[in-house]
């Protein structure tokens, strides 16, 4: 299923991922956030999609330093695992940070990926629970790869 992350960005979910309704971001982010969501409840998988405006016109590195300072203080058992850019196949620049985090008693594995348009930061975060990090990461980065402008 193919989705704009923007108006100019696309990217290719693969099957089994559905569109989250508004009960599911109440659910998943204590409010109805102005984001995109979507599930894929048999791979207990989530991607959510947010855009900011980039109000102090930071590079994504500088907006990534302060995306894990945030995590680091908010984010129960938050443990940053890596953080690096990579150019997708199309010469699209993006950030990534990838990092667990407990939500109760589920451990959760994450990756999340910055894309800068404009006067945007796109934040596309793709989280599985840790037992299906093996399974779901190549899954993830192949999402990733599917974004085209």
């Amino acid at each position: 299923m193919q989705i704009n992350i923007s108006e100019n960005i696309f990217m290719e979910l693969p099957e089994g991922f559905h569109e989250g309704t508004e009960e599911d971001k109440i659910k998943y982010f204590g409010s109805n956030i102005d984001s995109k969501m979507f599930l894929d409840t048999n791979r207990h998988s989530m991607i959510s999609i947010t855009q900011k405006e980039n109000k102090l016109n930071l590079s994504l590195r500088e907006h990534v330093k302060g995306v894990n300072h945030a995590l680091k203080r908010n984010i129960p058992g938050y443990n940053r695992l890596g953080e690096y850019r990579r150019q997708l196949k199309n010469s699209t620049w993006i950030y990534l940070l990838s990092y667990t985090y407990y939500i109760g008693e589920k451990n959760m594995y994450c990756i999340s990926a910055f894309v800068k348009e404009n006067k945007t930061i796109i934040e596309i975060n793709l989280a599985c629970q840790s037992f299906m990090e093996p399974q779901m990461h190549d899954v993830f980065l192949n999402i990733l790869e599917s974004i085209n402008r």
